[in-house]
């Protein structure tokens, strides 16, 4: 007996890479809260994944809509925009591996 794995590999390929996007996009959502919410320690323990992430995002989005909390930290637009089309692309190719199925 086959999985469906096994049936069609295009199909479970495009799910890994769905599901990758999907954790990574969650990922980005938890940094852009405890962005909103950073301050002293926290801040300085979150900072070396702000650069990284800050390093992938392009020229035009990177720095955009980033907005002073009254709680300390800041809301970071461009994560949260980037949060966004990973879940938008993960959707997309979603669609993609079901239509292959």
């Amino acid at each position: 007996m086959s999985s469906a794995s096994h049936d069609n590999p295009g199909g479970a390929l495009l799910g890994a890479v769905a599901f990758a996007l999907r954790f990574a996009g969650w990922a980005v959502v938890a940094l852009v809260v405890a962005d909103v919410f950073a301050s002293g320690q926290l801040r300085a323990a979150i900072l070396p994944l702000n650069s990284a992430l800050s390093g992938i995002l392009p020229d035009a989005l990177d720095g955009v809509l980033v907005i002073q909390t009254p709680f300390g930290g800041a809301f970071r637009g461009d994560f949260a925009v980037f949060a966004i089309l990973l879940f938008i692309i993960d959707w997309a190719i979603c669609k993609v591996a079901a239509s292959l199925r």
